[in-house]
């Protein structure tokens, strides 16, 4: 089968004044949003487990934070008009990314502006993201402030890995990967 299937716009490691931009265009032009963590563990570099995934949503560290949404002013189309920011806060090997400290919080206030505001849809961002979204950033974004990324769960609408749990494939695995194997015919693209 064919998958009709427009590449989104990607903004991807942004300037922070490029992110900035793209967080008010979302806030502006979203409405609702999809979002993804990819989170390491805490330890920083020379440590052996600085950079490794982490699988403990109350001990990790974001390494990047992934929104995505439909920007009706683009297209009527929703195939043409998906708008995709990668903001990364930490290398592989666990390092904090270049952003200066003022503007990881500038940013860190701007997510949870865009969180709290908009309803979320994800892959297990119900009991995994959302649990990290509630932390203080300075536990994980390394900012000095006690913010959170999001104030409440009340703006989550929907869990593609519970709403997978509800279908006749409910024995088979609820990875992002496999349901993107399953459906869109993508390449596996985590391995452990």
């Amino acid at each position: 089968g064919w998958i009709d299937w427009a590449e989104p716009k990607y903004c991807m490691a942004p300037s922070p004044v490029e992110a900035l931009v793209w967080l008010d265009q979302a806030q502006k032009n979203a409405s609702e949003i999809v979002v993804d963590l990819e989170t390491c563990q805490p330890e920083y570099p020379p440590s052996p487990n600085a950079g490794r995934p982490s699988v403990d949503q109350h001990r990790c560290a974001i390494r990047t934070v992934g929104i995505g949404y439909i920007d009706r002013t683009l297209s009527a189309s929703p195939d043409v008009a998906w708008k995709i920011l990668v903001l990364p806060f930490r290398h592989m090997d666990g390092s904090d990314w270049e952003y200066a400290l003022a503007d990881r919080s500038t940013l860190a206030v701007a997510l949870r502006d865009l969180f709290d505001a908009k309803p979320i849809a994800g892959h297990n961002v119900v009991t995994f993201d959302s649990e990290i979204m509630l932390r203080p950033v300075v536990e994980t974004l390394n900012v000095p402030v006690s913010l959170p990324l999001m104030t409440s769960r009340a703006r989550l609408i929907y869990d593609t890995r519970i709403a997978h749990h509800n279908t006749s494939a409910q024995d088979m695995p609820h990875t992002l990967s496999f349901l993107g194997r399953e459906r869109f015919e993508v390449p596996e693209w985590k391995s452990k």
